[in-house]
C-alpha cells in the first residue's frame, strides 16, 4: 500500500509541476503596443482580408455581369458588315489568253437573329 501511495504522491506532484511551469515563464509586466486594435477595426480588417469575403464579393460581381447580359438577350441582334477590294494578278478571258488586270469586287452583309 505505501508503495502505490509513493507513487501517487510522485505522479501528484509532477502533475502539479507541470501546471506551475507555464506560470514561470510568463509575463507579468505586459505593457500594451501603442497600436492597439478596437473591436471594429479587428473586424474591418478581417472583412477587408479574408480571401473568402472577397471570392464571394468576385462571385457577386460576376453574377450581376451575367443578369446585365441576360437582360441583353431578350433584344433581336442585328448586325451588318461591308468590304471593298481590288485583286490583282493574271486571269483568264474568254479566248483562253491571260491578261494582266486588276478586279475590284464588294461585298456586304446582314444578318438578323430574331427572338426565340
Amino acid at each position: 500500500m505505501l508503495k502505490h501511495f509513493s507513487r501517487f504522491l510522485l505522479v501528484s506532484v509532477l502533475i502539479f509541476r507541470m501546471m506551475l511551469l507555464p506560470a514561470a515563464f510568463a509575463q507579468n509586466n505586459v505593457n500594451q503596443p501603442a497600436n492597439t486594435y478596437s473591436l471594429e477595426d479587428c473586424i474591418r480588417i478581417a472583412l477587408e482580408t479574408n480571401p473568402q469575403v472577397k471570392q464571394a464579393e468576385l462571385q457577386v460581381q460576376s453574377d450581376n455581369n451575367i443578369y446585365q447580359q441576360s437582360k441583353w438577350q431578350r433584344f433581336p441582334s442585328v448586325s451588318f458588315s461591308a468590304g471593298q477590294g481590288f485583286s490583282f494578278g493574271f486571269f483568264p478571258n474568254f479566248g483562253g489568253m491571260y491578261v494582266h488586270c486588276k478586279l475590284p469586287f464588294r461585298r456586304s452583309d446582314l444578318s438578323w437573329m430574331p427572338l426565340v
